[in-house]
């Protein structure tokens, strides 16, 4: 007799959401991106409006970029 499983494992693309774990450490780690990326502008942003210079705002943009 064969033995039918009434829920079968569904695969998903959301689906390590429904892992506690997991969901804590996505999202941490979005909200430590968008901080990045705010810094970044940030940075860039003070280092072209309080420097004349081109050259050290075109040094400080090239440093921030990975």
């Amino acid at each position: 007799m064969q033995c039918e499983n009434s829920n079968p494992p569904v695969s998903t693309t959301l689906a390590p959401f429904r892992n506690k774990v997991f969901r804590s450490i996505w999202t941490a780690t979005q909200i430590s991106s968008l901080g990045w990326l705010v810094q970044t502008v940030a940075i860039s942003w003070l280092m072209a409006t309080i420097l004349a210079s081109d050259l050290m705002v075109a040094l400080v943009q090239a440093d921030n970029s990975q």
